[in-house]
């Protein structure tokens, strides 16, 4: 039983060796050539201005007296 299951552990590993050498054989060759990065640079827009219709004067305090 020890001698099977030791033929059978190195029939997997060989077949996982070949199998994974295989699959990269020649695989860089048919890809398209990559092409330069762009680095496009927005420029930064000025911030709206402030809406602030609270406290656009302090003596016009409405409801005290």
């Amino acid at each position: 039983m020890r001698k099977l299951r030791g033929i059978l552990i190195a029939v997997v590993m060989a077949m996982t060796l070949s199998g994974g050498g295989l699959a990269q054989k020649g695989g860089d060759e048919k890809r398209p050539p990559k092409d330069q990065p762009r680095v496009v640079v927005k420029e930064k827009e000025k911030p709206p201005p402030s809406n602030n219709n609270g406290n656009q004067s302090n003596n016009n305090k409405r409801g005290k007296p």
